[in-house]
């Protein structure tokens, strides 16, 4: 079958042989130019789409049109094809910016498909793409097999007013702008999994690469890095890391019994713990001019040094909150502006239902100074209660009372007080 729609080709060849037992040849080879076809067809829509598309497809041997589990792996070696999209435009029905000069090129090859490059541009933004999807042919006929998909993107600017332009009130708020945008992502995972999460799918989703900076907040995002591990039970967050401006992080962590926080109506038990680090934390790369706001003036620019914490919490709810059980395992670090420093502070910390705060064995130093704090707190109006339950417990080898009277702890002036 040959046919020369005005501006193009389109040929195919299409053969079976032996019907007893068919074997099936499918050979398909386009090159269409759209603005022609949507002129032949008169159709308004594809009126307004210009550019070419090139198809080839090469389907053999494939035994059995059902496709039953034995024959996917000859249908994967059976399917080869490639597609090219050059110079693509086209408008999208109630929105303002046509998409334009989109150019992409993909080919599947023994059931892998490759989306090589994509790049297009709306409005004043630009987008740029690629990916892959390991075994196409499982994903559709094979559920319960493992299938990677990755996707990496990108873009010198990103106009978030281009991408709401649809909405009129909501593009005139969007006045954020990225630039330097880059992303790059995997998930391993089946379909099975991804069709009937419960409630998330268990797999693995990697990110590989973020890195932007911002207009509005005035920040870079530089080679932040995660993965992310899901089970049946469990969440494990791996190796969390990277820079935000001048400032680094590296976080791990790990939930256990997630699926306690999907519930309209919590039951249940689930643990939360975590290990953050930091050689350098500085406020004035995190804070945005919103954010600004909520912390005191003092902190704005102060600067940890060697941050370290870790701890774990237990939390119970039985259709309401029970208890949160949390053991501090470390806390260090120093603050610069403030010239304070915290080594090795650990200890165990009780809230319940009966609003008593219970602190066990908080233990740790202040500079020089070291101490071993236990405390009950009611949090509540009864005074029978207060009174039978608070108390303060306070035990220390060194206390250096004029190393702590020079902290400056307020949040007005992060300068120690000059003593004379």
């Amino acid at each position: 079958m040959l046919a020369r729609p005005g501006k193009g080709i389109f040929a195919g060849n299409f053969v079976i042989r032996d019907f007893t037992d068919p074997k099936v040849l499918l050979q398909l080879k386009s090159d269409l130019e759209l603005a022609f076809v949507g002129d032949f067809l008169g159709i308004p829509d594809l009126q307004h789409i210009t550019g070419k598309v090139k198809l080839d497809m090469d389907v053999k041997e494939l035994t059995d049109l059902d496709l039953p589990e034995q024959y996917i792996g000859q249908l994967k070696g059976g399917v080869q094809s490639e597609l090219t999209v050059t110079g693509l435009s086209f408008r999208i029905p109630g929105y303002p910016h046509p998409v334009r000069n989109m150019n992409a090129h993909a080919v599947m090859r023994n059931g892998e498909v490759t989306l090589d490059s994509l790049g297009l541009r709306v409005g004043g933004s630009d987008f740029h793409a690629s990916g892959s999807i390991s075994d196409i042919i499982a994903l559709i006929h094979a559920p319960d097999k493992p299938v990677t998909m990755r996707l990496k993107a990108g873009s010198q600017n990103i106009r978030m007013a281009d991408i709401f332009a649809g909405d009129t009130a909501l593009a005139r708020k969007a006045t954020e702008e990225i630039r330097g945008f880059r992303f790059d992502v995997s998930l391993s995972s089946s379909v099975r999994q991804l069709r009937n999460p419960a409630p998330l799918p268990k797999g693995t989703l990697t990110l590989n690469e973020l890195s932007a900076s911002f207009k509005q907040y005035p920040h870079s995002f530089r080679k932040i890095a995660a993965t992310l591990q899901i089970a049946d039970t469990s969440l494990t967050l791996r190796d969390f890391n990277g820079k935000i401006d001048e400032s680094d992080f590296r976080l791990s962590g790990r939930v256990n019994n997630y699926a306690l926080w999907f519930q309209p109506v919590k039951k249940g038990k689930t643990m939360i713990a975590f290990d953050f680090k930091s050689a350098r934390l500085a406020m004035q790369d995190l804070l945005g001019p919103r954010s600004k706001q909520f912390i005191p003036p003092g902190y704005q620019q102060e600067e940890g040094a060697n941050i370290w914490l870790r701890a774990k919490a237990d939390l119970r709810y039985d259709t309401t909150f029970r208890f949160a059980k949390v053991k501090l395992a470390n806390i260090s670090g120093t603050l610069k502006q403030h010239k304070l420093q915290l080594d090795s502070i650990r200890g165990n910390i009780l809230y319940g239902a009966n609003r008593i705060l219970r602190v066990d064995s908080l233990r740790g130093a202040i500079g020089r100074t070291d101490f071993d704090i236990s405390f009950r707190l009611f949090n509540g109006k009864d005074s029978l209660i207060k009174n039978r339950t608070n108390y303060l417990y306070f035990r220390s080898k060194f206390l250096d009372a004029d190393q702590l009277s020079g902290y400056n702890f307020a949040s007005g002036a992060p300068a120690p007080i000059q003593r004379k």
